[in-house]
C-alpha cells in the first residue's frame, strides 16, 4: 500500500469504506510466525508504518512457523484465528 496516493484509482475513489483520501493509511495489524523466513520483513513493515504514523497492531506469535495457522488442531492456531477474528470485529465495528 502505498500512502502517497498517486495512483488513478487512489484519485478516483476518494471515499471508500475505512479509507479515504485524506486520512492517508487505515490502522494495520500485521502477524508474524517465530520460525518463518519472511519474519523480520513483516516486522520491519510493522516498524516503518508506526515510525510514519500510522496504528499498528504487532503480533510475533513465539512457536510458529510460517503457513503453521493452517493446522487448526494446535492451541495456537486457535488463538491466533480467535485474535484475527477479534481483530476484524472491532475493525468492523469502528
Amino acid at each position: 500500500m502505498d500512502d502517497r496516493q498517486w495512483t488513478r484509482s487512489a484519485r478516483d475513489f476518494t471515499y471508500a469504506p475505512w479509507m479515504d483520501r485524506d486520512s492517508g493509511s487505515p490502522p494495520v495489524y500485521v502477524v508474524s510466525a517465530e520460525s518463518c523466513p519472511v519474519r523480520d520483513e513483516g516486522i520491519e513493515y510493522a516498524s516503518r508504518l508506526f515510525r510514519a504514523g500510522v496504528s499498528v497492531e504487532l503480533h510475533q506469535w513465539a512457536g510458529t512457523f510460517h503457513g503453521s495457522q493452517a493446522l487448526l488442531s494446535a492451541s495456537v492456531s486457535r488463538r491466533r484465528f480467535d485474535e484475527l477474528c477479534a481483530v476484524v470485529e472491532r475493525a468492523l465495528s469502528d
